[in-house]
């Protein structure tokens, strides 16, 4: 079931939504809407808190940072080098650990 952060539990639907592309030809298959997930402020404080890390500058930027801050930036520094990895040209003759 998906459902819209921006709507009462009550007027979700009820039925179940096929999962949707992302492009590169990934499916999202959350129960969240992504839009509205992007807009919650915690998830911008993780991006920029993500950016700054990977600028080198995250605890200049973020003197004083909160763990769930920090582990936000590391969540989405695995996710990056995954999403990477996965996208990196299998090696000829050879193989790369999954």
């Amino acid at each position: 079931m998906r459902r819209c952060g921006y709507l009462e539990p009550a007027e979700w639907m009820t039925c179940p939504m096929p999962p949707f592309g992302l492009g590169g030809g990934e499916l999202y298959e959350g129960d969240v809407c992504p839009g509205y997930l992007g807009q919650l402020q915690s998830v911008n404080e993780g991006a920029e808190a993500y950016a700054a890390r990977s600028d080198g500058v995250l605890t200049t930027g973020y003197p004083d940072i909160t763990n769930p801050l920090w582990e936000a930036a590391n969540v989405l520094t695995q996710a990056v080098n995954l999403k990477q990895r996965d996208d990196m040209p299998k090696p000829k003759g050879g193989r790369r650990d999954e």
